[in-house]
């Protein structure tokens, strides 16, 4: 029976992108390898994904076609989505959280606790920093989350042309993590945080960006 359900899991995984169950992973996917894959020698794994390949159903961590007709030939399809086996799946978003200090502890751990708050939504995320060199590297994500710190400022001021520019194409909410010395003007955002004004300022970040996703949808 546990070989089944491997099976079952592999083909979900197959064909949906599942939430990795690991905190501060803010992208990827649960690959068909977790279920199928040999695993340590002679573990029970190992066994199983030897099993299933000697019948055809699997090959190098893969379900084969004739697993995919086997698998949907025995389970229901209400057993055949992530929910019944366990796993979320990604929304089809992705959202930039912008961050001029990485290696500082403080703002990395925000952008740790911000990419957890993001995945339990089923957004999917990753921490960058827009520069004159990278700016058509941001094409692909949809919203951002921009992240200022006390240094933020004249870290991101060589790069705020740029900046500028990639924030006119990208939704993005701002929120002020510390006291800032100087703000950068003309940042375009569909809203701001700023420090000290809520209790939890990145829960209100994370509803701003949500909304501003409800708003375009109904537009």
């Amino acid at each position: 029976m546990e070989e089944l359900v491997r099976l079952r899991k592999a083909l979900v995984a197959h064909e949906q992108w599942l939430i990795p169950d690991q905190s501060g992973i803010g992208n990827g996917h649960v690959a068909e390898e977790a279920f199928l894959g040999t695993g340590q020698p002679g573990s029970y794994q190992s066994i199983h994904s030897q099993n299933l390949s000697a019948r055809g159903f699997a090959y190098s961590g893969r379900i084969s076609e004739l697993g995919i007709e086997f698998a949907k030939s025995i389970w229901r399809p209400s057993e055949l989505t992530p929910e019944a086996n366990g796993f979320a799946t990604w929304l089809k978003q992705n959202i930039a959280i912008l961050n001029y200090e990485i290696g500082s502890r403080h703002m990395d751990n925000v952008a740790v606790d911000l990419t957890d708050r993001l995945r339990a939504m089923r957004f999917p995320s990753s921490v960058a920093s827009v520069t004159t060199a990278n700016k058509d590297d941001f094409r692909n994500f949809t919203r951002g989350i921009l992240i200022l710190g006390s240094n933020s400022y004249a870290k991101m001021n060589p790069h705020l042309d740029a900046l500028r520019e990639i924030l006119t194409q990208l939704p993005t909410v701002i929120v002020q993590t510390a006291k800032i010395a100087r703000y950068p003007d003309q940042l375009q955002s569909v809203g701001v945080v700023r420090h000290g004004e809520f209790p939890d300022p990145l829960k209100v970040a994370c509803e701003m960006l949500a909304d501003s996703m409800r708003k375009d949808t109904k537009a």
